[in-house]
């Protein structure tokens, strides 16, 4: 018999042997520690309670319960969820950190989210990243210029792939500036990221680079300079048909294929078109069938009449016809 004081008291009878209530008592305990807990993050005082309840779920011991608490807070409009996602950025529980990031910069550009996004960016070879600190746009250019000074960033292709989809004149200058490392691959990635940004801003830089000793370097400025210059870049493309490189003859004419694309051409293009025919018809007869074979295409897409007495005088050439060109006449 129980003491008539202990009698009034919560108890679980454990003296039987055979049926004692353990998992009465685990049950119990658990709700006493949940309801005593301190959050691992700060909560406003004045948030909802679903937002109270989630805050308690990020240090769930069940990973399913972490994510789902969340996603939903990712999904509700209230500025309480919104901070205890910030919060969570931070949280001891990697898991947490990076999902909490993710639903931040994702859904709401937030740059607060960088911090975590950019551990994850170490961390992860999932290319989400690369889009999510994209979608926070310029705020996240100073932390990217940032990582690139540290030696041990294995990722560094993807910091100027990153800057190359933000793009804008903060992004543009700090590829210019790397367009001039003396380290070739940065000069690659900057060329390649510029090409992305599609930016008129970067023609000086990218045709003091048209010279660079490193091949991938002047592929990658071809590639930029049609995106960037258009047709105010056919010159220095046709330039670079020339080059003793086949792969930066080949990005040449790519862009000049995709200058020939515009319909209708603009007029500031038309006193270049003679030149551009000629060159292109004369890449016709490169060595590389890929060259020949963007050239017949380029030639296709342009559309040009004053094209047909070069196209004609190279039909008799075995290596001209296998690049197409019978089709395109």
């Amino acid at each position: 018999d129980l003491h008539p004081r202990l009698s009034m008291i919560q108890c679980l009878d454990f003296s039987n042997y055979l049926m004692r209530p353990w998992e009465k008592l685990v049950e119990a305990l658990r709700v006493l520690a949940d309801a005593e807990r301190d959050f691992t993050l700060r909560v406003p005082r004045d948030a909802p309670p679903v937002v109270r309840e989630a805050a308690r779920a990020l240090d769930d011991m069940d990973g399913g319960r972490r994510r789902s608490a969340i996603a939903s807070l990712a999904q509700m409009n209230h500025p309480a969820a919104i901070q205890l996602l910030v919060e969570a950025t931070r949280h001891p529980i990697q898991e947490v950190r990076f999902g909490a990031a993710f639903h931040l910069g994702a859904t709401f550009h937030d740059p607060r989210a960088l911090p975590a996004l950019m551990e994850a960016l170490r961390c992860w070879s999932e290319g989400f990243q690369l889009w999510m600190i994209s979608r926070i746009g310029e705020p996240a250019v100073p932390a990217l210029v940032e990582s690139l000074k540290e030696k041990n960033f294995e990722r560094r292709n993807d910091l100027y792939t990153i800057l190359g989809n933000i793009g804008g004149p903060t992004a543009v200058q700090a590829l210019v500036e790397y367009l001039r490392d003396p380290d070739p691959a940065a000069r690659r990635n900057a060329a390649f990221a510029l090409s992305s940004t599609a930016d008129s801003a970067a023609l000086p830089a990218l045709r003091h680079a048209m010279h660079d000793p490193d091949a991938e370097v002047r592929r990658g400025v071809a590639s930029a300079l049609g995106k960037c210059g258009g047709a105010t870049a056919i010159d220095e493309l046709i330039e670079l048909l020339h080059d003793f490189e086949s792969g930066v003859r080949h990005a040449a004419v790519c862009s000049l294929e995709d200058i020939c694309a515009v319909k209708p051409a603009p007029d500031a293009m038309e006193p270049f078109i003679p030149r551009m025919i000629d060159a292109i018809i004369e890449a016709l007869d490169d060595p590389d069938n890929q060259v020949r074979a963007f050239a017949a295409r380029a030639l296709a897409k342009l559309g040009d009449p004053r094209a047909l007495p070069g196209l004609v005088a190279a039909m008799g050439q075995e290596r001209a016809y296998r690049s197409g060109i019978f089709d395109v006449l």
